[in-house]
């Protein structure tokens, strides 16, 4: 748990460079953020960015759980609203790109996450995936160094990161 804390810890002050949203990967989100690492071989998938086919982040969350965007005042996005362009998911995501993480807030048991980005807007991750018939993974972390996946109930699991 030490590991991991000190893990989201490394989040605050990472620009969030490139959200994944909808497409073939359904309501699984991905925030590429850090440094843009070059990928060693370009993914040819053409409904991704540019930066996401050539460059790794340096960090980046993997979201495959319940999560929702909040303002200071409204409830910007969730998980199950629309992903289609130009619709509340893709559009309300857009948001905290370029922004910076400034704060990051784990909450036991079950390892929720808050993620606060400049301009008063949280995203909220909401570790739902309790049995094991159902997608194993809440989300993932990966750092650097080390790639942290929340499972179901849960529980942390701990691999080493292979940059692709």
């Amino acid at each position: 748990m030490k590991e991991f804390r000190a893990g989201l810890k490394l989040l605050t002050r990472k620009k969030c460079w490139g959200i994944s949203a909808g497409g073939g990967g359904g309501s699984v989100i991905i925030l590429s953020m850090g440094e843009k690492i070059p990928r060693k071989t370009p993914i040819a998938n053409p409904h991704l960015s540019d930066d996401h086919r050539n460059f790794d982040g340096e960090m980046a969350l993997m979201i495959s759980c319940s999560w929702r965007l909040d303002s200071s005042d409204r409830v910007i996005c969730s998980w199950v609203d629309d992903y289609s362009p130009g619709g509340p998911v893709l559009s309300g995501l857009k948001q905290i790109e370029q922004q910076s993480v400034e704060r990051v807030e784990v909450t036991l048991p079950a390892l929720d996450l808050s993620l606060h980005f400049r301009g008063n807007l949280v995203l909220r991750v909401f570790c739902d995936r309790t049995c094991s018939e159902e997608d194993p993974e809440n989300y993932v972390l990966f750092t650097p160094r080390w790639n942290y996946t929340i499972c179901v109930k849960s529980k942390i699991e701990r691999e080493p990161r292979h940059m692709y």
